[in-house]
């Protein structure tokens, strides 16, 4: 599938984050919203550098989940809907998130 969807770049991304917020995958939003706090520090306020250091963070936690998956179709195609998924963006919600959060702290 292409196209926005609900908000997001595509069908993908949006059921990714849909799963990590209300699910609790890739360590749920909890543990997300805390590493892009210590994420967006240490790359001082960048966000986006922020942004690509949580997405492969995410990314590499879904990975753990099929990795062991025998070939197939199911995984072929598992792999295909994981590559789709624009990681970065779901990123960058938790990173301006934790950015706005620290501007209201101050």
């Amino acid at each position: 599938m292409s196209g926005q969807h609900n908000g997001w770049s595509n069908y993908e991304t949006w059921l990714a984050a849909l799963w990590i917020d209300n699910e609790g995958y890739a360590g749920g939003s909890d543990e997300i919203s805390d590493s892009a706090r210590d994420a967006l520090q240490a790359n001082e306020g960048d966000v986006d550098a922020a942004a690509d250091e949580i997405a492969d963070a995410i990314r590499n936690e879904i990975d753990e989940m099929w990795i062991s998956q025998p070939a197939g179709l199911a995984t072929d195609l598992l792999r295909s809907a994981v590559e789709a998924v624009n990681w970065h963006e779901i990123a960058r919600k938790y990173v301006e998130e934790a950015r706005e959060e620290s501007k209201a702290e101050a």
